[in-house]
């Protein structure tokens, strides 16, 4: 995997973004991880791991986006 140079993105702008969507997505969202990477046409792009809450997969208005995050 490509390495990005630090200075290339705002990691402490990334970063507090990440904790208040956690904050505000905690009822649903046990966590939010993410990393620095090439995409693949070579830009630098922000690759987000968000693991959901079992509670927050059961609802009906999940339904429609869900299946675009299972693999």
């Amino acid at each position: 995997m490509a390495r990005v140079h630090c200075g290339l993105v705002q990691q402490k702008q990334i970063a507090n973004g990440v904790e208040k969507a956690s904050a505000e997505l905690a009822s649903d969202v046990v966590r939010i991880r993410y990393n620095l990477a090439e995409d693949w046409s070579g830009d630098v792009a922000v690759f987000f791991r968000v693991v959901l809450k079992d509670s927050a997969t059961k609802r009906p208005s999940c339904a429609p986006w869900l299946g675009a995050f299972r693999t």
